[in-house]
């Protein structure tokens, strides 16, 4: 879990395109701004973000959905 300290170092967290609950957790949150799908994976991971529906969960194969 991110501490209150950790958590003001993150720059990000003044983001709008950042989930702030989903990044005070220790979560990357960078949200997919069109479905607004936040990436569950921990904060600074390699590679793609892995995103989940706010609403029900880790995102299906299909992934987020597209306009």
């Amino acid at each position: 879990m991110v501490t209150s300290t950790e958590a003001g170092r993150r720059l990000d967290l003044h983001n709008t395109s950042v989930d702030t609950a989903a990044a005070r957790a220790g979560s990357c949150g960078f949200v997919h701004l069109d479905s607004g799908w936040f990436c569950e994976l921990p904060h600074r991971h390699e590679g793609s973000c892995q995103f989940a529906d706010p609403r029900t969960g880790p995102e299906p194969a299909a992934g987020p959905p597209s306009d």
